[in-house]
């Protein structure tokens, strides 16, 4: 518990560094937190309508969010989470435009996997580029969200592109058969499949990550890959497995942006800075899957609320992003004097030994027994 709170330090420290910057900002504005905050719970929970759109922000974020706790844990800073996440888009969408099967659930099965495969491998590319490429995962993953995004323009503005026409931002609307099975609340929809669906793959990697060898050998490469590929850890073969695990969580979030009511439909940018916004996530969780929940549901609370601070406060909703880029700032920095107070800790702890066992050494009679 006392480990537990230690870590959760930085976490708070962030929360009110952020939120002592953004109480200067407003008050330049002429704004009280207490307006924002307001204005931020009636645009996000007040009435079930709301609530729903926050559950439909919350699942993709945090399939990406899992997915990344994997490559974070083996010492990835797997960028191209967004473009994983769009070619998982484009996977679903070329299911519902390509493909008729007579069972609603089984046409439903295949798009999923289409979108998990579409962003495994896109994700497993990413790593091959690392492994036998040498391109570090960060230029790998940022030159594949390019040819995501531009495959994805390509894609709708011709083989994809709608029968009446159109300005090229979007495919026609696809089969209501073909998409998540929903339910209507007020003037808003959410799936529970899709709810399952994100909860299982979360519980199933916290698992793997806390109790597997699996799990174990991608936190010793994380720490050393080079200690690990010396104590016979398949460092290689390790890094393809994260990368692929990663891209599956991020295939069917694609899959869920595109395939739950109301919108089925796959558009320019599908991912719409998800990827991007889960990477803070899992940098203000520190890898600890048990945070990764919580931060996600405020993310997606923000993301929802702040189009009633925009209409009602008029203030830009940059300020949101603000307030979020601090908060990870001011936690990596808190972090960081955590783990060097914590490393300084440890050098006394282990000076303090060596001298107990010194002056234990002095005292004992020569030839007797220690």
């Amino acid at each position: 518990m006392r480990k537990f709170i230690l870590s959760a330090l930085p976490l708070l420290a962030g929360i009110v560094v952020a939120a002592i910057v953004i109480a200067i900002v407003l008050s330049l504005e002429n704004v009280s937190i207490t307006q924002v905050w307001n204005a931020l719970y009636d645009g996000a929970w007040e009435g079930a309508s709301k609530r729903a759109r926050v559950a439909r922000a919350f699942l993709p974020l945090l399939l990406c969010s899992t997915g990344l706790l994997i490559t974070f844990s083996a010492g990835l800073w797997n960028i191209g989470i967004e473009g994983q996440l769009m070619m998982g888009a484009v996977g679903a969408s070329l299911g519902v435009l390509f493909v008729d099967l007579p069972d609603p659930n089984q046409q439903i099965a295949l798009q999923l996997f289409l979108a998990a495969s579409a962003g495994a491998g896109w994700a497993l590319l990413a790593g091959i580029l690392k492994t036998r490429g040498g391109v570090n995962e960060i230029f790998g993953g940022v030159a594949l969200n390019f040819v995501a995004a531009l495959l994805t323009s390509f894609m709708i503005s011709d083989p994809l592109a709608p029968d009446s026409g159109g300005t090229g931002s979007r495919t026609d609307r696809f089969p209501l058969e073909k998409l998540l099975p929903a339910t209507q609340v007020e003037n808003a929809w959410i799936s529970y499949p899709a709810i399952y669906i994100a909860a299982g793959v979360f519980i199933i990697v916290a698992l793997m990550l806390y109790f597997s060898r699996f799990g174990l050998q991608i936190k010793a490469i994380g720490r050393s890959a080079s200690s690990a590929n010396a104590l016979g850890i398949p460092t290689e073969r390790n890094i393809w497995l994260a990368m692929t695990f990663c891209g599956i969580c991020a295939g069917l979030g694609g899959a869920i942006i595109v395939l739950h009511p109301p919108n089925g439909w796959l558009q320019v940018n599908a991912s719409g800075g998800i990827g991007f916004l889960a990477l803070l996530v899992v940098l203000l969780a520190s890898i600890r899957p048990v945070l990764v929940p919580f931060i996600v549901f405020v993310f997606a609370f923000l993301n929802v609320g702040v189009q009633r601070v925009d209409t009602e406060l008029n203030i830009d909703p940059s300020l949101i992003a603000v307030l979020q880029g601090v908060l990870v700032l001011s936690v990596l920095l808190f972090d960081g004097v955590r783990q060097k107070v914590e490393a300084a800790q440890e050098r006394r702890a282990i000076a303090a030994e060596a001298a107990r066992l010194a002056a234990q050494a002095e005292t004992t009679p020569e030839g007797g027994n220690a």
